[in-house]
């Protein structure tokens, strides 16, 4: 399940890589497209996309990675990159970013694709 990796991939973020702020953005697109011709379909095309965003925070510095993919190995080796680019990062920072505490966010969008012209 999707839901699990990613709580993986937190963790690993926190415990092993000593992330102070984790947030992974998972998607799964669906596409059609057609192509049309004097009100005719010429051609169609449908496809998944999925994809994850990743934003870590260490030692008052960003970093971001962002994958084509919901493999969890694929999908720890970006947060392992994200940390090493932060960690990076924090090395030059004159005053690291901090956050403030507020609530997490959880949210699912569907949209009904609608017929119009262009």
């Amino acid at each position: 399940m999707l839901k699990d990796t990613l709580t993986k991939v937190v963790d690993a973020a926190v415990n092993k890589f000593g992330a102070d702020y984790v947030e992974a953005r998972a998607q799964k697109l669906f596409k059609t497209m057609l192509t049309i011709k004097e009100e005719r379909v010429e051609a169609a095309k449908e496809g998944i996309e999925n994809g994850v965003a990743i934003r870590v925070l260490v030692n008052g510095a960003w970093g971001f990675a962002s994958i084509c993919s919901f493999d969890a190995e694929t999908l720890l080796d970006a947060v392992s990159q994200a940390c090493r680019m932060a960690k990076a990062a924090s090395q030059k920072l004159k005053s690291p970013i901090k956050l403030v505490e507020s609530k997490a966010f959880e949210d699912s969008v569907s949209v009904k694709p609608k017929k119009g012209s262009l």
